[in-house]
């Protein structure tokens, strides 16, 4: 049973942070090892229509508007997927 059987209608915002998957590392979206456009397209199957959020942090911060597009430019490609 995934995460999203056990909360079934009760989802009401997805946090999306992508990671090496073994220290709290925090990457743009598509650049981890965490399946994103596999959990996105259970959530999306599921008829999700609710907030998003993506978290990026100090790594990206000398230019941060220029990450924060790219990571929502990624993170639309996973949602297309």
């Amino acid at each position: 049973m995934s995460y999203f059987d056990k909360l079934g209608d009760r989802l009401r915002h997805v946090h999306i942070v992508d990671s090496d998957g073994a220290s709290d590392s925090h990457y743009i979206p598509g650049e981890g090892k965490i399946p994103l456009a596999a959990l996105m397209q259970d959530i999306q199957q599921r008829g999700y229509q609710g907030y998003c959020t993506i978290e990026l942090v100090t790594m990206y911060m000398n230019e941060p508007r220029l990450h924060a597009a790219l990571a929502l430019e990624r993170f639309k490609a996973l949602l297309a997927k």
